[in-house]
């Protein structure tokens, strides 16, 4: 990977991302008593909408040919 991780290790990690982010969802809409304790739902949502963000960008920059750049001129 000389140049980053590819267009399927990109997508399978975008897969697990998103059924991470529905799990936690799932789990955030169960009563209180039957969800799994100790782990914070809510920010396991939160990384997953960035990584899924960032990883949808990362394949349209693969597929597209055109890498995604800032605004500073360098």
């Amino acid at each position: 990977m000389p140049g980053g991780p590819g267009i399927l290790t990109s997508s399978i990690v975008l897969a697990v991302a998103l059924a991470l982010g529905v799990l936690a969802n799932l789990q955030t809409r169960r009563p209180y008593e039957r969800r799994i304790h100790g782990v914070p739902w809510v920010a396991v949502q939160f990384m997953a909408v960035v990584i899924s963000a960032i990883l949808i960008m990362h394949i349209a920059g693969l597929v597209t040919g055109h890498a995604f750049t800032g605004r500073a001129p360098y």
